[in-house]
């Protein structure tokens, strides 16, 4: 479909979906598009919505349409309750994209994949502000908590957290974790604040964990915890 937006002399368009389904249940393996060209689009808008499973999307710029020539290869990862919603530039003549499900059970998602006109300088993230965090949480002695963002997100982002005494007990962190939950790389190291914490973040475009330990064996400790993107 195309249009003309408002106070603009030229059209944007948007292609169909490049997956073959919206609603796709795909078992453990990589499951590829056809290569396509792309010289009458600019950028590629992805959504990922995935309610079981978990995997990875790549996406393979390319400069010949048999795919054998690379141009570029980024890759995003995704899980329930960490949607990947985003859209990057295209970098070639040709494009394609792989679902890689890496988890042992089938991948169960809503997919969308579509090519737009409009330019995109960069990978951006086009949803609504992101939070992950929780108020008046008592947590028993020895325990963690872990609070991810819903959906996978990039740039400025505030941590803030609330111990409810000042013993020091509770040690929060930001982490980025693959798909399956392995940490891969630390986004704020871990701290154990006496007060209040107001800490800017930058987070990378990747799933984004939040956790609290209590490292009191013996007694529970409360607190509240946010951390949002971007910050208000």
């Amino acid at each position: 479909m195309s249009d003309y937006p408002d106070w603009q002399q030229f059209p944007t368009a948007m292609g169909g979906n490049l997956f073959p389904a919206v609603a796709q249940d795909l078992t453990p393996g990589a499951h590829a598009t056809p290569v396509v060209p792309v010289t009458s689009y600019s950028s590629l808008s992805v959504v990922i919505l995935p309610t079981a499973g978990a995997g990875q999307l790549t996406v393979s710029h390319w400069a010949d349409p048999a795919g054998t020539v690379s141009a570029e290869t980024d890759t995003w990862r995704y899980r329930p309750g960490a949607a990947l919603v985003m859209r990057t530039p295209l970098r070639a003549a040709y494009v394609s994209l792989t679902l890689t499900v890496t988890s042992p059970g089938n991948l169960t998602a809503s997919t969308w994949a579509s090519l737009l006109a409009s330019g995109s300088d960069r990978v951006s993230y086009p949803v609504t502000g992101q939070v992950a965090n929780i108020d008046d949480r008592p947590l028993p002695g020895g325990a963690v908590d872990q609070w991810r963002m819903p959906a996978v997100v990039g740039g400025a982002a505030m941590l803030a957290f609330a111990p409810a005494d000042a013993l020091g007990k509770l040690q929060v962190e930001v982490y980025v974790t693959d798909e399956l939950d392995n940490e891969m790389y630390m986004v704020m190291f871990p701290v154990a604040p006496a007060a209040p914490l107001m800490q800017p973040l930058q987070l990378p475009g990747e799933i984004t964990v939040v956790q609290v330990t209590n490292t009191d064996p013996a007694t529970p400790h409360t607190y509240g915890v946010t951390l949002l993107c971007p910050p208000a």
